[in-house]
């Protein structure tokens, strides 16, 4: 009977050593996977953040998946502000401010990139001219003796950087900046709030 209890209690020690192996070898895996993961992001110009950073362009990633686990580890990759991606961002998209001061400075081709029938509907940022996107690709290509008989005003030059698109909420705008940059225009921006957030903001005024 001593034998057995013996064994018996053995084998139950061996199982709590082996569970307390596995949870600390998973531990120890994690932690370096983690490790490795920044070390990687940091290499790449990004960094691995906690799941309550406010940070752009976030991927999940679900080490779940790789190990198999129950417990779900999380970690967030994000560009670091510092990323040339991050810099240019930040000179395309316009906010209300700086579309005030450009306005008021006259330094500004303001393009709106809606449908005619929408400008009934919600009116029209001062001194905009009307291109729907649609067709933005033709207007552009156009010589610059008919775009001024088209449009009313001089075609935007290829370096000019006053260059500024919007539309209804920001969409549309990114569509027409894109298509401006593939003819050429590399200084182009655009006004992500749109239509809606110019009338919002004068609302709150």
């Amino acid at each position: 009977i001593i034998k057995i209890r013996f064994i018996f209690l053995s084998v139950s020690l061996s199982l709590k050593a082996m569970t307390f192996l596995y949870k600390g070898g998973w531990f120890i895996t994690r932690t370096l996977l983690l490790a490795t993961t920044a070390s990687i992001c940091r290499q790449n110009g990004v960094f691995v953040c906690g799941a309550s950073a406010s940070c752009m362009n976030q991927q999940l990633i679900n080490y779940n998946n790789i190990f198999q686990k129950p417990n779900t580890l999380y970690s967030m990759k994000c560009f670091s502000s510092g990323s040339e991606e991050e810099k240019e961002r930040a000179w395309t998209d316009i906010g209300t401010e700086e579309l005030k001061e450009m306005l008021g400075n006259k330094d500004i081709q303001l393009i709106d990139v809606r449908e005619q029938e929408e400008l009934l509907d919600l009116g029209r940022i001062p001194s905009s001219i009307n291109i729907p996107l649609g067709t933005v690709a033709d207007a552009f290509q156009m010589s610059p003796e008919d775009f001024e008989i088209q449009y009313g005003e001089p075609k935007p030059k290829l370096d000019d950087s006053n260059i500024v698109f919007h539309c209804r909420s920001g969409k549309r705008s990114i569509t027409a900046m894109n298509i401006a940059k593939q003819l050429g225009y590399m200084k182009v921006r655009h006004y992500y709030p749109g239509i809606l957030g110019w009338l919002d903001y004068h609302d709150q005024k």
